[in-house]
């Protein structure tokens, strides 16, 4: 029995990690199928209760201001989450760093929302300019669907887009946290991108990680640099890397944590500091497992290097940790040699 839970647990996990990794490979199609599920859901549970209610045959002159009051309120209430949506994009980027711009824009939340704001607002405006308050709307047809079924169907759009609005805010609100959007840039940092010369993808995190350090924010500069350092472990890990192209990433990789380390040992930001020491002794001691000898080397002169600028500074304890992490990657090297 025992045995059953903890495969089910682990089955779960897995299942998770799965979904997880699918959603970042595949955002727009999972979140595409997200909102077109839940949108889809709703519509076949509104109409049901029309239908259970008897609601279906409706009045041309109620439904002439029904659609029209419904068509008015879908249009303010999307300007007006897109507003929002535009604010806090601005304020996002100015706490943190305007590369975080493109993650919103990338992003196909907004995009999706418009589209189905935008179906439902137009369809209604169709249905709104085919009723006659004089006729009777059972005998008016429109794309073969009686005007009796398109009203009940817009409305059923109509609720179907206030539902996913929920949906959507939930995610944005999810977004803006520091840590979602360490994340997002994190999945950005890869071997090609790294090696060409017109961008750093690094640097978005970077930017983030030395505002954070101004601002005496330990958990986001804790969660960048803890971010940055799996993606360089990964890159190692995975990719199959000349020792030309080690040398530019773990150079390249080093240089940004150094310099951050730097950052925090001027600021006299001792936690920070021994952050970056931290990450710095994790990502030698992968090179050394992993036999990547430039690597590791690059990662003892970097400890080095912020020992000396932390005794410089007279932060005693910073260096320490410094000179430790340094004994403890060098003695690994020499071990696994």
């Amino acid at each position: 029995m025992q045995n059953g839970k903890e495969y089910f647990k682990e089955f779960m996990k897995t299942t998770k990690e799965k979904v997880r990794d699918y959603k970042s490979k595949h955002m727009w199609t999972a979140r595409s199928l997200e909102y077109y599920l839940l949108f889809v859901l709703v519509v076949l549970v509104v109409i049901y209760v029309f239908d259970y209610l008897n609601l279906i045959h409706t009045e041309p002159t109620s439904a002439l201001y029904m659609l029209s009051a419904l068509v008015q309120s879908q249009a303010a209430i999307v300007a007006i989450v897109i507003t929002l949506t535009l604010i806090a994009v601005q304020l996002t980027a100015s706490a943190y760093s305007p590369r975080v711009i493109r993650i919103f824009r990338d992003y196909p939340d907004m995009w999706i929302l418009l589209c189905f704001y935008g179906f439902s607002i137009f369809l209604g405006l169709l249905v709104l300019k085919m009723i006659r308050s004089a006729e009777d709307s059972s005998q008016i047809v429109i794309f073969n669907i009686s005007l009796e079924s398109s009203i009940i169907f817009v409305y059923a759009l109509g609720i179907s887009t206030f539902a996913i609005l929920f949906l959507y805010l939930r995610i944005i609100m999810n977004l803006v946290t520091s840590e979602n959007i360490i994340n997002r840039l994190a999945i950005e940092i890869t071997r090609d991108k790294i090696l060409n010369p017109k961008e750093d993808p690094i640097q978005p995190i970077m930017d983030i990680i030395h505002s954070s350090i101004m601002k005496y924010d330990l958990e986001t500069t804790r969660v960048g640099l803890r971010a940055v350092t799996d993606r360089a472990i990964r890159i190692f890990e995975a990719e199959i890397i000349d020792s030309n192209s080690e040398k530019e990433i773990s150079g390249h990789f080093c240089k940004h944590l150094v310099r951050v380390g730097k950052l925090a040992i001027s600021k006299l930001d001792e936690e920070s500091a021994i952050e970056v020491i931290e990450n710095l002794e994790i990502f030698g001691k992968s090179a050394a497992e992993i036999g990547r000898d430039d690597a590791k080397l690059r990662a003892l002169n970097s400890l080095e290097n912020l020992k000396r600028t932390a005794t410089e500074k007279g932060l005693r304890e910073v260096a320490a940790i410094a000179a430790l992490s340094y004994t403890e990657v060098r003695e690994g090297v020499s071990i696994l040699r």
